[in-house]
């Protein structure tokens, strides 16, 4: 399966400046206009393991629910007005494969991108794509500063190849790719680490998991 893998410079920013959310909910039409956001690489982007050295949490993950989209302020110090599409899932974490997620209730996650109702239009990194429910998927995500984690660019989130499921985790070479992956894994990350509140501790993993 050939892929690509690719972190976005103006996500770098993104992270660190990150603002309030908006407080309304909405839920995209069907086929709707998509336009696509340029961006530029900052590590290899063929290289899994620069990949999910960069991520602060990879797991395999079983897409239950879309929550809705909101709007994200990016910088509400300089303009509060200018705001970022991020859509909401709920996801329940069926085996962490970097760092250490609950897998007792399932959580959200935001995902970098979404319809946004003026432009009546879905935003979205070029070649990137959103989850779709009843799907499974390896995400690469990054915590944020409130504790949330957020989900952005080309392939941080993978699709399963047919017919695995829960049951079949252990035949998916996917899976198998981001565990190798993980075990030699480069570090290159240059912007500051935050904690999950879904994150637990090791010692509350199941075996099988650690």
């Amino acid at each position: 399966m050939k892929r690509k893998f690719k972190w976005l410079i103006p996500l770098v920013c993104l992270c660190l400046v990150l603002g309030g959310i908006g407080t309304y909910w909405i839920i995209p039409p069907k086929n709707p206009k998509i336009i696509r956001i340029l961006s530029s690489s900052i590590i290899d982007m063929n290289n899994p393991k620069e990949v999910v050295g960069f991520a602060d949490h990879v797991f395999v993950g079983y897409v239950e629910e879309l929550l809705g989209t909101d709007q994200r302020q990016i910088n509400p110090e300089v303009d509060p007005t200018e705001t970022t599409p991020e859509t909401l899932y709920l996801v329940n974490v069926l085996q962490n494969i970097k760092g250490n997620l609950t897998q007792k209730e399932s959580i959200p996650i935001r995902k970098y991108g979404g319809y946004d109702p003026i432009e009546r239009a879905v935003y979205l990194f070029e070649d990137d794509e959103l989850p779709e429910v009843g799907q499974y998927y390896v995400f690469v995500s990054i915590a944020q500063e409130d504790g949330s984690l957020l989900v952005y660019g080309v392939n941080s989130n993978v699709k399963l190849e047919t017919g695995v499921n829960q049951a079949r985790l252990k035949e998916s070479k996917l899976v198998q790719e981001y565990e190798d992956a993980f075990v030699n894994q480069i570090d290159e990350r240059f912007v500051d680490r935050y904690t999950s509140k879904y994150a637990v501790s090791a010692d509350v993993v199941p075996k099988e998991q650690q």
